[in-house]
């Protein structure tokens, strides 16, 4: 029996990268999640003043015109997946895709990135589920409205990791210990572990080697260093 559940979303483009720059852009008959996780970006909906906002920052796209970025070459983190179809309409009239309030600062950045990355892989893969898609994109939705209503405060152990997952990210050529930062935190290493897991998906090496990939392409895209210093920059 085929599946329809899920029907009612195209895929349309994505883009996952760093680099300096506006967007500008009239958007119609698409809809997007945009994601920010390092620097700081300019955004704008539909004419209004423009606000500053420090990542990690999240904000939908709909039809109408955005601006975001950096305009004085600071470099910024870009994360993008947009699509369309009548499903979108049904997630706004639910709350789950708010049109009228495209912003959300994130306090739960790892888990942002960990479950946009997981659903940015799948699309890229040479055959994927479909309706494991949308199951995602509901998932990174719903973590974005949660990220509405946290409270304050974030758990010891969750404010620890995201520090540290931040810190790797300025400087992944570092040589980064897992154990040492798990006693800083004042856990065993294997309870550090699992909830390092859980809230990016990775496990620490793996988490440290994606963010020196992720730095090494930004370094590769603007195409004026050359790959052995790109490799020595990013250890």
């Amino acid at each position: 029996m085929a599946l329809s559940h899920f029907d009612g979303i195209q895929w349309l483009n994505r883009g996952r990268g760093q680099g300096p720059g506006m967007v500008v852009r009239d958007f119609r008959g698409r809809y997007g999640v945009n994601y920010a996780h390092d620097g700081r970006i300019l955004f704008s909906c539909d004419g209004k003043v423009p606000l500053s906002i420090a990542a990690p920052v999240a904000w939908l796209t709909r039809p109408g015109h955005f601006e975001y970025g950096t305009n004085d070459g600071r470099s910024w983190s870009n994360r993008f997946l947009n699509f369309t179809g009548p499903r979108v309409a049904r997630f706004a009239e639910n709350g789950l895709f708010p049109i009228a309030d495209p912003l959300i600062p994130v306090r739960q950045g790892e888990r942002v990135l960990a479950a946009f990355d997981e659903l940015y892989d799948l699309l890229g893969a040479r055959r994927y589920s479909h309706a494991r898609a949308v199951h995602l994109l509901e998932g990174l939705l719903l973590i974005l409205h949660e990220q509405r209503t946290l409270a304050e405060t974030t758990a010891p152990r969750v404010a620890a990791i995201d520090a540290w997952c931040r810190r790797i990210r300025e400087e992944p050529r570092l040589d980064w210990d897992a154990t040492d930062e798990a006693q800083r935190a004042g856990l065993s290493y294997s309870a550090f572990r699992k909830s390092f897991r859980a809230l990016t998906g990775l496990a620490p090496h793996q988490y440290l080697l994606r963010a020196r990939m992720d730095r090494a392409a930004a370094l590769l895209s603007t195409g004026r260093i050359p790959i052995r210093e790109v490799g020595e920059r990013v250890g």
